[in-house]
């Protein structure tokens, strides 16, 4: 029996000790210093100073101290959130939806490891007092003021979709929502999800189509001096990447619109029998990750350069292993600069 008695006592005394505020060194905080940072807190709020008022009730709110319980923690945690929330709503008039701000040492010396964070965006406000609701809804907003920066797009992504993805393509994950939305129709949460989601798609295709856009008034560039004869397909490619980068985030891959453009150039570019032109299609092949056509074309650019070696003309030395060197020479297998 007591054995039994000692287990309870230990588990009581882990129990209670969880409930304690504990400081940094592992020592719990004493029950005055929370009741001064939950004074130094209201001080704050009434002058002006939220952020050290969000802080400082964040600290007062525990629900017990070195003594006992916290008498101030209901009020705290109340003031956190009403705080907070209003940090969100200024932050959000200012236009700052989105921002990590900075941190400063807390003004209370009997709590060195105290921070004060400022300058934050809307979305970490909201996020740190739990309202959810407006965290997505300037998420959205964020999004919208950068429908360009695909760092910001990325940031929102990663956000809406936290838990619905399951390792599966965001556009793949996004129709298995809306079939669930329509399986449950009073999900209102759901649908707002899906909204924000479908949002993000928009853009992303939007972006996409523009970079594809761009890529054939790149590639189809006339007239270019002699030295810059290769700049048309180094431009499209450049598209092409960035219009792919928008489709690992939210586009359909199974019909990658960049994967077939690129397919598309380089039929084209293989066609031809220049080393410059055969390079490129290689790339091309490369880019759609089509490793039976880059296959074929390396064979035909061997056999040319077979050829022209039969004839006599001068021809760089070509193995499997420099065969990328080789081929983008001017001088890979003919001379000819006419590239």
């Amino acid at each position: 029996m007591r054995r039994y008695l000692a287990i309870i006592v230990v588990l009581c005394g882990l129990l209670a000790g969880m409930s304690h505020r504990v400081d940094a060194d592992g020592e719990c905080t004493p029950n005055k210093q929370l009741k001064e940072s939950f004074n130094e807190a209201v001080a704050a709020e009434k002058s002006g100073n939220l952020a050290l008022a969000f802080s400082s009730y964040n600290f007062a709110k525990w629900g017990a101290g070195c003594e006992g319980p916290n008498l101030s923690s209901k009020e705290a945690q109340e003031g956190w959130k009403r705080v907070g929330y209003r940090l969100g709503k200024e932050a959000e008039t200012k236009g700052n939806f989105y921002s990590e701000g900075s941190y400063t040492q807390g003004p209370n010396s009997n709590n060195p490891f105290r921070v004060v964070l400022k300058d934050a965006g809307a979305f970490q406000w909201y996020s740190q007092i739990g309202e959810s609701e407006a965290a997505d809804r300037v998420m959205s907003q964020y999004v919208r003021s950068r429908t360009k920066d695909i760092e910001a797009f990325r940031i929102g992504v990663v956000h809406y979709f936290q838990g619905f993805n399951g390792g599966v393509n965001n556009a793949e994950a996004l129709r298995d929502l809306e079939k669930q939305a329509r399986s449950n129709p009073g999900d209102k949460a759901l649908k707002v999800k899906i909204g924000y989601l479908k949002e993000l798609e928009n853009i992303a295709l939007r972006n996409i189509d523009e970079e594809l856009v761009q890529e054939e008034k790149a590639f189809n560039k006339k007239e270019m001096p002699f030295e810059q004869k290769n700049k048309p397909v180094m431009e499209s490619r450049e598209h092409l990447i960035i219009a792919r980068d928008w489709y690992n985030l939210f586009g359909d891959l199974r019909q990658n619109k960049a994967v077939e453009r690129a397919e598309k150039r380089g039929d084209a570019l293989s066609k031809d029998d220049k080393p410059q032109s055969l390079a490129n299609a290689r790339d091309y092949y490369g880019f759609a990750e089509d490793g039976e056509k880059a296959r074929k074309v390396i064979e035909k650019a061997n056999r040319l350069g077979d050829v022209h070696a039969k004839k006599g003309k001068r021809l760089v030395n070509r193995t499997p292993q420099n065969f990328m060197l080789v081929m983008m020479s001017r001088s890979a297998y003919c001379g000819n600069s006419a590239l």
